[in-house]
């Protein structure tokens, strides 16, 4: 079984954004380069789309190796991260990556993420682009409740074309994700997004017939494989 391959450890941090209601319908975005995969760029925007209270806050940002992501009461909006290569923009570069093979030859079939800190349900809308014209989404509901580390994972077959023909898992342009809540006011923090195995099949041999009594595989001694 391939090595998991590292889409972000967040080991790089980047820049607090906030947002103040009102007005609604505001935007802020950051970007910061990301050594995790080939050298790419971490792209992060926020959007405030409505309030109530006036005062209240929405945020993100990466520090320490985790991503933080909150809306205060009465805010519905959004977060949208994306790994897109180094273009040195927020806008999306469906090709930027330059078709990384997330299946690692076959190996990895899977998105897998870590939750640290999430108090109240919110949805987060995974995307996988091979270019602008084929791509493929997955959504998780995060549950809420969530006070100590849990990992989730996401099968690549599980993920339904959004554009064309859908995503090639063996080549990639550009990942995104995109959460946030209309209903509750959330805090996330993630700490780890990676392509994994959801399949381990662990390999042990055992030493059967040792003809010269060495205790040594030589040729001439039989041995046994155990795959489970």
């Amino acid at each position: 079984t391939a090595a998991p391959l590292v889409i972000d450890d967040f080991s790089t941090n980047q820049s607090a954004m906030t947002i103040t209601f009102p007005p609604a319908g505001t935007s802020m975005s950051s970007g910061a380069s990301e050594q995790a995969l080939l050298e790419s760029e971490r792209d992060m925007q926020i959007s405030l789309n409505s309030g109530i209270i006036a005062g209240n806050v929405m945020s993100a940002t990466v520090s320490s190796g985790f991503l933080s992501y909150s809306q205060d009461a009465t805010i519905a909006g959004s977060m949208t991260c994306q790994w897109d290569g180094v273009d040195g923009s927020s806008s999306l570069n469906p090709t930027g990556l330059g078709g990384i093979d997330l299946t690692g030859g076959g190996s990895l079939d899977a998105l897998q993420f870590n939750v640290a800190f999430d108090d109240l349900p919110l949805n987060m809308l995974w995307t996988v682009y091979s270019d602008a014209g084929n791509a493929s989404s997955a959504t998780l509901a995060l549950p809420g409740l969530i006070f100590s580390s849990t990992s989730f994972s996401i099968p690549f077959s599980a993920f339904a074309p959004t554009l064309g023909a859908g995503a090639d898992f063996a080549s990639v342009g550009a990942i995104t994700l995109d959460a946030g809540s209309s209903v509750t006011a959330p805090d996330m923090v993630v700490y780890l997004v990676q392509a994994t195995a959801t399949l381990n099949a662990p390999m042990t041999v055992a030493l059967m017939n040792d003809v010269g009594g060495d205790g040594l595989a030589n040729p001439g001694d039989t041995l046994r494989y155990t795959v489970t």
